[in-house]
């Protein structure tokens, strides 16, 4: 009972130095609260259960042996084509061959040294889920908010599309239309291809637009909170894995990467599946586990630039492991290898790419690293800057991109920001121990990606992407020790007030959430105007324009990927207002101008070229003018061309008469006179003048000839 009495006065602290935090006050004010909270339940807490010891070793059957033995050599085979920057032969038929070929090989260990105990635990296992249908509910109810959140109106919210995600938008259209494969692309300044490839599949199969673009990141998303479950199951139990998970599926930090078109989005998946895989390994010994481990960490690596950091943390790891678990240590290097091999098959193209082009593989990495500030400052102060931006975000103050966040605000919600501060506590204090450990190295590896950042991008909600399942883990330790205080002060079977509890706050999270993404984040003008709102908004125009319309479009918008991935092909010129104001060449059909709200001035201009054209104003929701378009019909280019004729008579007593548009100076006065003569003809018109300058004219006429000259060169005869 004492116990939890500590941990009811640790909460309610840290409970109370977050709300200080999201006050006008200073930082300072709470971190005392903060502290005194930690140390309160981190003296309470009890350390971890016992790792189990492993199982008896299973044989690896020679034929499993001997086919994860032909898939390395096959990847080795493929290797000598990838040398030669060619990943699209039959090294790539290779490489795709060796990868399940290595996973069945890892998987025929299926000698048993005790296949009844093994048939018991099963059945006691499906017992126990037949046993607990509420809890699977509750897991489809998870999973139905964690869809719910991702997928809902992703045509809408955000709105746009910022360039980064056009740009992956299109290099999934150039995988489609057969360029060859290549592991790794320079486009958004360098990142791995797995993820645009992921995108060519879906457009294939629901179509271009940036709606089935989101749906990749929707569905990463929602495969987060399923692969999460799973690894919270593993260590926690079915009850604390619903809890965490259920924060996981509301959480707006991920829901909000989760509705972009950006690679990171896979990073806390495949993170959680490979730390899975990792902990299946330790536990059981079983060489699939390992194998799948090691595919994931090849998989990571291909898919967003911060996964660099995982090799370093699991190689961390793994030498921690060896060295507290010296008794079985044969056991264990005997499946690291395994993750090694299988890592190595699952990464070669890339793994062969890194090496080839290594200048292009870390340039990202030299563009935003923090140490060109800290060269340009002359001191760390940067490095220390980012060290305590990137502590305040989770619980402070978060991100200023509104493409990131909503501007400033923290990170996480108040209730599992203050339990993160209690989870962290609780792995300092049993650091030494299987699970703090890996929890400590793991948030302390992908924090340092936004530490090591750029110092004018902190803090960034980007770069520790990878860090939500860990936040989640530690938050399901605090639960966890508050759950074993309660069942030794109550009883086992008196567990139902604290479910009841702790549900409260679940859903008190998970609802604050979710509101303040749709009804704050999402439509907050900042974040509104964040994702290239006037670009997207001029492909979505030019997707209802007829292709056959000639279009003259101001460069800004010409270059931009969201107007070419949502605009689809059009015959667009880029505006040069010395050709095209007014139009020389004949568009063979209307011509329609696209313009930048700065490019107001030019209206006028094109009022009185071409009276009939139609100027129209394109408006955001919040009034803010996107862009302008200006749309010349075939007729009014016809009338606008040439030169207007008057004739009038010599003496001037009656009134100049049109005489209607000519295209060329050519007539016969003397066989075909307008007027009886002598009469005045007016010849009206606009010239083009190739550049600045003065010009003189000079006419010359003798007899029934005349010519022109412009600066001494006859022009006209």
């Amino acid at each position: 009972m004492i116990r939890l009495i500590y941990f009811l006065i640790a909460l309610v602290l840290a409970f109370l130095a977050q709300r200080w935090l999201g006050g006008e006050g200073i930082p300072r004010d709470s971190l005392i609260l903060f502290i005194v909270a930690a140390a309160i339940f981190a003296a309470a807490s009890v350390r971890p259960l016992d790792w189990p010891k492993l199982p008896p070793r299973r044989k690896w059957n020679y034929v499993g042996m001997g086919l994860a033995a032909a898939a390395v050599l096959l990847v080795a085979v493929a290797i000598t084509q990838f040398w030669k920057d060619d990943y699209a032969g039959w090294g790539f038929w290779l490489w795709i061959i060796a990868i399940p070929l290595f996973l069945v090989g890892a998987w025929l260990d299926l000698e048993s040294p005790d296949p009844e105990a093994e048939k018991e635990a099963a059945s006691a296992w499906l017992d126990r889920v037949l046993d607990r249908r509420v809890l699977l509910i509750a897991f489809a109810l998870i999973l139905i908010v964690a869809v719910a959140a991702r997928f809902y109106a992703l045509d809408t919210y955000p709105n746009g599309c910022q360039s980064d995600e056009c740009n992956n938008g299109l290099d999934a259209l150039k995988w489609l239309s057969g360029y060859p494969y290549t592991p790794y692309a320079e486009t958004n300044e360098g990142q791995a291809t797995l993820f645009t490839y992921i995108i060519a599949l879906y457009i294939k199969l629901f179509g271009q637009s940036v709606a089935t673009m989101r749906m990749v990141s929707a569905t990463m998303g929602a495969l987060t909170v399923i692969a999460f479950y799973f690894l919270a199951r593993e260590i926690y139990g079915q009850r604390l894995a619903l809890l965490s998970t259920a924060l996981l599926a509301g959480d707006r930090w991920h829901i909000t990467f989760s509705r972009i078109v950006y690679e990171l989005i896979m990073m806390p998946l495949v993170l959680s599946l490979q730390a899975f895989f990792i902990i299946k390994a330790l536990k059981t010994g079983r060489r699939r586990w390992w194998a799948l481990a090691g595919l994931m960490l090849a998989l990571g690596m291909n898919t967003y630039t911060a996964y660099r950091v995982v090799p370093a943390i699991t190689a961390v790891y793994f030498l921690y492991w060896l060295i507290a678990h010296r008794e079985r240590i044969r056991r264990d290097l005997e499946g690291m290898v395994v993750f090694a091999f299988a890592a190595f098959v699952g990464v070669a193209p890339l793994g062969v790419y890194i090496i080839r082009h290594w200048n292009v593989f870390i340039s990202r990495i030299n563009h935003i690293s923090v140490f060109r500030d800290v060269e340009a400052a002359g001191s760390y102060a940067p490095l220390w800057s980012n060290l305590r931006k990137t502590l305040y975000m989770f619980n402070w103050q978060g991100d200023l991109a509104a493409l990131n966040n909503l501007p400033g605000a923290p990170l996480l919600h108040f209730v599992v920001a203050a339990l993160l501060v209690l989870g962290v506590a609780w792995a300092i204090r049993w650091f030494w121990r299987e699970l703090p450990f890996l929890y400590l190295i793991w948030f302390a590896g992908v924090a340092s990606l936004a530490v090591l950042s750029v110092a004018h991008e902190a803090p960034t909600a980007r770069r520790p992407i990878g860090l939500v399942p860990v936040i989640y883990l530690l938050v399901a330790a605090v639960f966890q020790q508050i759950w074993w205080a309660w069942e030794r002060a109550w009883g086992e079977k008196r567990w139902r007030p604290l479910a009841i509890g702790l549900i409260a706050v679940v859903l008190v999270a998970v609802v604050g959430n979710i509101n303040t993404y749709f009804r704050v984040q999402a439509v907050d003008p900042a974040v509104w105007g964040a994702y290239s709102p006037n670009e997207s908004a001029v492909g979505k125009y030019l997707a209802e324009v007829p292709e056959d319309v000639k279009i003259y479009m101001t460069p800004q918008y010409t270059h931009h990927s969201a107007v070419a991935f949502i605009g689809g092909p059009h015959d667009i010129t880029v505006l040069n207002l010395a050709q095209h104001i007014p139009l020389r060449e004949d568009p063979g059909g209307d011509a329609l101008f696209i313009l930048e709200p700065v490019d107001e001035r030019l209206i006028p201009l094109l009022q009185q070229l071409y009276p009939a054209g139609r100027y129209e104003v394109h408006q955001d929701r919040y009034g803010r003018t996107l862009f302008l378009t200006f749309w010349v019909p075939r007729s009014s280019l016809d009338a606008a061309r040439g030169l207007q004729t008057f004739y009038s008579a010599a003496d001037a007593t009656t009134p100049p008469t049109p005489g209607g548009q000519v295209h060329a100076i050519d007539f016969d006065y003397a066989a075909n006179p307008p007027l009886p003569p002598p009469f005045n003809a007016l010849y009206q018109g606009a010239l083009l003048v190739p550049q600045y300058g003065e010009y003189t004219f000079e006419l010359s006429a003798t007899g029934g000839e005349a010519a022109l000259y412009l600066d001494e060169s006859e022009a006209l005869r």
